[in-house]
């Protein structure tokens, strides 16, 4: 279970996708960070609580309003298109995204020096979309380059 699992079913409040923010590392594949945003401080005192009682080695900490704001949400409307060829250029991901509803100002493209391909997030104005584009388009090609599509949360 996640920590976001331990302190949700610990706590069996109100908590929503809104509530959480997770950062993950510049590869997207482990979470660096992640937030909860309790609705008061005796809420996060009776998380300390729980979860010190069920033996879990948890670290919370306390953080101001401008270190939440720094990491960006997905909420599972946002998809990570991996395996794009180091000369593409948003036209391309457009190309490949052609019957999808998505916001073509959201598109961020990533190269680093370690991976042989680019990376491209693209944002979506829903979860059905985005998880469309998973069904439709993940294994599909851009510059005879095989696409894997994933749904960042």
């Amino acid at each position: 279970m996640s920590k976001l699992g331990v302190i949700g079913t610990a706590l069996s409040s109100n908590f929503t996708v809104r509530t959480f923010r997770i950062q993950r590392s510049i590869h997207f594949l482990k979470p660096q960070t992640q937030m909860v945003q309790f609705p008061s401080r005796f809420a996060y005192d009776k998380a300390v609580k729980v979860i010190g009682r069920k033996g879990r080695l948890y670290r919370l900490d306390r953080a101001d309003r401008s270190q939440w704001d720094l990491i960006k949400p997905y909420s599972g409307k946002t998809v990570l298109l991996q395996g794009l060829p180091r000369t593409a250029i948003p036209e391309d991901v457009e190309r490949f995204l052609t019957g999808c509803e998505y916001d073509s100002s959201s598109i961020e493209m990533f190269l680093r020096s370690t991976l042989p391909d680019k990376w491209a997030t693209v944002r979506f104005p829903s979860k059905t979309e985005a998880m469309n584009v998973f069904i439709k388009k993940n294994r599909g090609i851009c510059h005879n380059n095989q696409i894997l599509v994933r749904v960042l949360q």
